[in-house]
Order: C-alpha cells, then sequence, then structure tokens
C-alpha cells in the first residue's frame, strides 16, 4: 500500500517511490508501485526551507511526496541527524524551490 509520510522526520519511511527501482520483487499489479529501498534514485525534493548541496542528509518534508535537507539537533556537545528519519544523501544540489534530484537511497 503507497502512503505518503505523515510530515517532516518521518521514522517509517520503507522506500521511495520510483519509476525504475535497480531491483522490482513481488508481482505487478494495477493499484501497486515500485518502491526503491537503495541506490541511486531520482527522488522529488523542496529546498523551500533551504539550498540542498551535493552531500546533504534528507528526510521526508511537511510537503506529501517530498524530502528536504535534514537539519542537525545538538545532543550534550554533539550535533546528529535524528536516528531513524534519514532517508539518503543528496548526490545532486536543489538551490530553491522543488524537482527532482539524484539521491542516493540508505534508509537509516
Amino acid at each position: 500500500m503507497k502512503k505518503n509520510s505523515p510530515g517532516s522526520n518521518a521514522n517509517g519511511v520503507a522506500g521511495v517511490v520510483s519509476e525504475k527501482p535497480g531491483i522490482a520483487l513481488g508481482e505487478s499489479g494495477a493499484n501497486k508501485v515500485l518502491v526503491a529501498t537503495t541506490g541511486r534514485v531520482l527522488v522529488n525534493v523542496d529546498a523551500s526551507n533551504g539550498p540542498i548541496h551535493i552531500g546533504d542528509l534528507l528526510v521526508t518534508s511537511d510537503v506529501p511526496g517530498l524530502a528536504m535537507k535534514s537539519e542537525p539537533i545538538t545532543i550534550g556537545n554533539r550535533k546528529m541527524h535524528m536516528p531513524g528519519t534519514l532517508i539518503g544523501k543528496a548526490l545532486e544540489p536543489l538551490e530553491k524551490s522543488s524537482g527532482r534530484i539524484l539521491v542516493l537511497l540508505s534508509l537509516q
């Protein structure tokens, strides 16, 4: 069942809907979509809250179906990204607005 994430920094994401995932498992059907879980995939992103640079970590956005740049939080004296919310790493930049960029998926 395809379902958009419930908001920013969601931790229940299983993958990204993709037209061409590296591996397709299961049977195709009218109400089914292909989902990528690892590898290089085009992802719809939103740079409204700040530009996305190559190497930035991405999380789900408040805008359904889009990812955005992850902002680290400070715990003690360390900055870290929220565990369980990361989708992957940007392989292309996006300065503003929304668009599609290549992302190295690594759900964490």
